[in-house]
């Protein structure tokens, strides 16, 4: 098994993954959220790479999510539900603070 040095997925990633996860495909993806297909894909792309884990298994229906990638699904959810909550949380603070 070959060592990978520890990699941190940018939250964008895991957000792709959990919208995999959640039956959304790589088009609607990336007009969600302003990206272009290209883009989406490769980011999770870079994510197996950087990792070693196979997140993405290829379909004749498109791209799915491997037992890999459904666990790392069930975490990345976590993750960016916490990592929301904390920016809606700062943008109150921000408010209160006059710096809106």
């Amino acid at each position: 098994m070959t060592a990978h040095r520890t990699y941190n997925i940018p939250i964008d990633t895991l957000r792709y993954i959990v919208m995999l996860d959640n039956g959304i495909n790589f088009k609607r993806i990336a007009i969600e959220v302003g990206k272009t297909r290209q883009a989406v894909s490769q980011a999770v792309a870079t994510a197996e790479k950087r990792t070693g884990l196979k997140i993405l298994s290829s379909k004749s229906s498109g791209a799915v999510l491997t037992e890999q990638g459904e666990r790392m699904a069930t975490f990345a959810r976590k993750v960016v539900a916490q990592y929301d909550y904390t920016a809606a949380f700062v943008s109150v603070l921000q408010k209160e603070a006059g710096n809106d």
